[in-house]
Formats: structure tokens, C-alpha cells, sequence
């Protein structure tokens, strides 16, 4: 049986090795959500957002419901068929 140390220096190491995989796991995990965030639309209120205050400053803003409200409307009011 090895002793205590040699174990302890062991695992350390083994955990040293693994972290910086984690830490890539994670953050590709987090780059892909970013993307699916932008495909499915939900990031779109905090785009707002920025765009708002980068070229409207002082204009009051719209909550999160009027703007999903908004472009609601805007998507299905007018015509909805190619010809």
C-alpha cells in the first residue's frame, strides 16, 4: 500500500491534469449556448438593449413584453403568402 502522501500527490495531480479540461468543456458549452441563444431568437431584447443605448440614447426604453409584443405584431400583421 502506498502511503498517504504519494496518494494525496497522486489525485493532485490527476485533478491539475482534468482541470483545464473542464474549463474547456465549460466553455464551450457556454459558446454553444450563446449560438442557440441567437438562432432561437431569445437574445434578442438584450441586442435591444444595446442598440438602444449605443445610438438612442435618452429615448425611454420598451420592457421586455412591449418589444415581444412589438415584433409579434410586426411578424404576423400584413400579408403572409408570397403572391
Amino acid at each position: 500500500m502506498r502511503p498517504a502522501g504519494a496518494r494525496l500527490r497522486r489525485v493532485r495531480a490527476m485533478l491539475q491534469r482534468g482541470m483545464p479540461t473542464l474549463r474547456r468543456r465549460r466553455r464551450r458549452l457556454a459558446v454553444l449556448w450563446r449560438a442557440l441563444r441567437v438562432l432561437a431568437g431569445e437574445d434578442a431584447y438584450e441586442r435591444y438593449l444595446r442598440h438602444a443605448a449605443a445610438h438612442h440614447p435618452g429615448e425611454p426604453l420598451m420592457t421586455r413584453r412591449d418589444f415581444y409584443r412589438d415584433a409579434e405584431q410586426a411578424k404576423w400583421s400584413g400579408v403572409s403568402r408570397c403572391c
